[in-house]
């Protein structure tokens, strides 16, 4: 299958205008129709499914049930299948601006001449080709949208690091602050304690001077006592004598 084929195949599901003469059960049409002996329509997929097994079913169309062997009840429509060629369709590139209504059975002709132009690059095709075309001015508008989604993300992120930073000097200031106030503390405290030592400095360098004080008489007594020892002495030697 060539890559045309393969994009007409899957463009030619029909959109009919008037739907009374389709399967019941799909909604679609194809080249071999099968009516069954309640009168409803069914397409050649849907009676491969409705007929798994050989035997009898009933119609799955609402509440119709009717049971139906699929050997002596089930009929194929050539007549129908000719009036549903005849049906009118749309285009079905009508979602790419075909406004064409057309026989069913003249959809493959109509689809592989139709054209339309590029909404962005103004360049005529053919509709068929319009998925894989390559527009350079679609391109373009896709990457400057690219180009803007990766500017706002990369603002969101700076006004994110922005607003982190900011956290970030509000807590050192704080921290900062805590530490001069735990610093001054500290100091205050390393001031009292100075006061007291040279407090108490200065209370023994009073109490040691006093006793030196007192020492100095206490040796000047001595003196004065051995001086009169001796003294005392001599006069005993003398009296002796």
């Amino acid at each position: 299958m060539t890559m045309t084929e393969n994009r007409l195949e899957k463009s030619t599901k029909p959109l009919f205008v008037n739907g009374e003469l389709l399967c019941v059960m799909c909604k679609n049409a194809s080249i071999d129709m099968w009516r069954l002996i309640c009168g409803h329509i069914i397409c050649d997929k849907c009676k491969i499914t409705l007929f798994q097994k050989s035997g009898d079913t009933i119609c799955k169309y609402k509440d119709c049930n009717t049971q139906i062997n699929c050997k002596t009840q089930v009929f194929q429509d050539k007549e129908l299948v000719r009036n549903i060629e005849q049906q009118m369709v749309y285009c079905s590139f009508k979602h790419l601006g075909c406004d064409a209504v057309i026989n069913w059975k003249d959809m493959e002709s109509h689809m592989m001449r139709c054209e339309g132009i590029c909404e962005k690059c103004n360049t005529l095709m053919k509709r068929m080709d319009m998925d894989s075309h390559i527009c350079r001015m679609k391109a373009t508008e896709e990457l400057s949208e690219n180009h803007r989604d990766s500017v706002l993300l990369i603002s969101d992120h700076a006004s994110q690091r922005v607003s982190q930073t900011d956290e970030y000097h509000k807590a050192i200031k704080q921290n900062r602050e805590k530490t001069c106030d735990a610093c001054a503390e500290i100091h205050e405290h390393n001031k009292q304690l100075q006061g007291i030592i040279e407090e108490a400095t200065g209370t023994n360098s009073k109490s040691i001077s006093d006793m030196n004080i007192r020492l100095s008489e206490i040796d000047l007594r001595l003196q004065i006592l051995e001086s009169a020892k001796s003294r005392r002495n001599v006069e005993v030697e003398n009296q002796d004598l």
